[in-house]
């Protein structure tokens, strides 16, 4: 600073003697020469001059007055904002690689609110996007992974008391080493699926995958019987972009056969498959007689067969089932419902060769189909005094009403002769005490 006033004011001294050197000069020149035409072209040579003086004087001071600025702020000739500073100035201009999905973070300190315009985006988005009061902030910036070839670029703009700081954000169309990123819309990040299972074993693992979008996810038919793998159960079956994991439940496999099942992930135009299967034998060796676990909750209903009977026990609502339930090809001689039960899933008895059925009295709904086609009935016993809910579709539908006899309470004769799906049977007789 003080080398620059010195040079500035060397600089005017010099101008100022060069003026006053010339009006010596010009002086002199008056007393030798008598035409006034010269001494005014002298006089005017020193006006000029001392013009010229004032002028470098006026430049060095504007130059000194700006390197002061400088000095005031850090030197780098940058304005600082009054309202917001940015402590990481060099998080303002970022270039990232096309796999690069964390930005460098900006962190500001704000005289009041603040907020952000263009906060986010098709590919970019910041982890705070307005500040409620003055303070230290401090935002990531995260980025997807850009598939596209393409470099892309975005301005984050950050407004306080109406200051603003852009940030700005390009994102190349390589990676470092310089190839275009393969498009991956779902990525397995820990397989811990137990693929082959004991009849007894219920744990069927988990798999934690992310996906660069929505993603669904099912399962086939039970692949020993082509029906409903109501066995298995996922906790979830669909989500959006992220990171996930599903775990798997399975039934004890009572079935005595081998039975296994594939599930399927599909995000984008990527699907992924996997296959869980589980033996008929326990871990003991043993096959369990067949039973079947079929609860709207899983574990609380289970379906048993030994011997041409027919049991269903537990406590709750069975589940419905999409197709034949699995003991549709059992030669089924007795049906025993136990009290426990409170609905009758559809389709649990569709198509089965069963002659006669016993429905106990905490039964309120049956679903639809569950008595589709069973035309060897030839008796129905329902126990609940109020007729239980019957669904529209087809429940009863293929019974011979005509043949087949509908018994109730003494009490509830007229109230079923009225109640849907029930008023079809022609015979409703009294359940004898």
């Amino acid at each position: 600073m003080i080398y620059l006033l010195k040079q500035a004011a060397a600089a005017g001294s010099a101008v100022m003697e060069a003026v006053n050197h010339s009006e010596n000069s010009a002086m002199e020149a008056e007393n030798h020469v008598k035409h006034r035409r010269s001494s005014k072209s002298h006089s005017s040579r020193g006006n000029f001059l001392r013009f010229f003086g004032v002028v470098a004087i006026a430049l060095s001071a504007a130059v000194v007055m700006s390197c002061g600025d400088d000095d005031e702020n850090g030197g780098d000739g940058n304005v600082q904002n009054n309202h917001i500073q940015v402590e990481n100035k060099d998080a303002l201009v970022q270039t990232l690689f096309a796999d690069q999905t964390q930005g460098v973070s900006v962190t500001f300190t704000t005289t009041d609110v603040w907020t952000s315009s263009n906060s986010s985006g098709a590919w970019y988005s910041i982890s705070q996007s307005s500040g409620d009061d003055a303070g230290k902030y401090t935002i990531s910036i995260n980025l997807d992974v850009n598939y596209s070839g393409e470099a892309r670029s975005t301005v984050i703009v950050i407004t306080c008391k109406g200051e603003t700081v852009p940030i700005n954000v390009t994102q190349r169309a390589t990676t470092e080493q310089g190839v275009i990123p393969e498009y991956t819309p779902i990525t397995i990040d820990k397989n811990e699926i137990n693929h082959d299972m004991y009849a007894d074993q219920t744990d069927g693992g988990s798999i934690t995958f992310t996906t660069t979008e929505a993603w669904t996810a099912w399962s086939s038919y039970d692949l020993s019987t082509d029906k409903d793998a109501s066995w298995l159960f996922m906790d979830k079956n669909s989500g959006g972009k992220g990171t996930h994991t599903i775990t798997f439940t399975l039934e004890p496999n009572g079935t005595g056969v081998l039975r296994g099942v594939y599930f399927y992930i599909y995000c984008g135009d990527v699907t992924v498959g996997f296959e869980i299967r589980q033996e008929a034998r326990e871990q003991d060796g043993t096959i369990p007689q067949p039973f079947w676990y079929c609860g709207e909750i899983p574990g609380t209903v289970k379906a048993s067969f030994i011997d041409g009977k027919f049991t269903i026990s537990g406590i709750g609502n069975m589940r419905d089932f999409k197709n034949a339930a699995p003991w549709f090809e059992y030669e089924i001689n007795v049906v025993e419902i136990e009290n426990g039960i409170t609905s009758i899933g559809a389709r649990a008895f569709a198509g089965c060769a069963i002659p006669s059925i016993v429905i106990p009295q905490n039964v309120n709904s049956i679903g639809g189909y569950a008595f589709y086609n069973c035309s060897y009935l030839t008796s129905v016993y329902s126990f609940n005094v109020v007729p239980p809910l019957v669904d529209i579709f087809f429940t009863f539908y293929g019974v011979n009403h005509n043949l087949c006899t509908l018994f109730v309470p003494q009490v509830s004769i007229e109230a079923y002769k009225a109640a849907f799906g029930w008023r079809d049977f022609v015979n409703i007789e009294a359940i004898e005490e």
